[in-house]
């Protein structure tokens, strides 16, 4: 099996990677509405974004589009020839579903080991670890 350095197998770095262009698509819709553009085109995007968005091609940008619409986390509305793109989910319930969906498929369903790797990088800070604490374990915070 092909590794990548990780040892994450690569169909599933892979399915990560196309789950971040969502993300990353999906994350310029959330801003456009922000910015008062309830609705946008996939050229809104590349334009609005160019860091990010913006380095996707047009095509690629329209596949994650209906790709989103297809899984109800976008709506899409016909003007004309154009297609006006918005979110139908809110960020949160994406970010939850989003890392639901890595743990199940890049993490094969394991939580520690995703948590592992992120201590084990610096990646969790003392906050964090408070904030699992609490919501981990409720009521120690309470006097009893």
């Amino acid at each position: 099996m092909d590794l990548s350095l990780d040892g994450t197998p690569k169909g599933r770095l892979i399915q990560w990677q196309k789950e971040n262009a969502n993300s990353t698509v999906f994350q310029g819709i959330w801003d456009a509405a922000a910015a008062g553009m309830e609705q946008v085109r996939a050229a809104d995007l590349l334009e609005q974004k160019p860091d990010t968005v913006g380095t996707l091609k047009l095509p690629t940008v329209q596949t994650l589009l209906t790709r989103l619409t297809a899984r109800g986390y976008v709506t899409v509305t016909k003007n004309g020839h154009t297609n006006l793109y918005s979110a139908a989910i809110s960020e949160s319930d994406y970010r939850r579903l989003a890392a639901r969906d890595f743990i199940q498929n890049v993490c094969r369903e394991s939580t520690s080991s995703l948590l592992t790797a992120l201590v084990a990088d610096g990646l969790v800070e003392d906050g964090d670890i408070e904030e699992l604490r609490a919501l981990l374990h409720p009521c120690d915070g309470e006097k009893k």
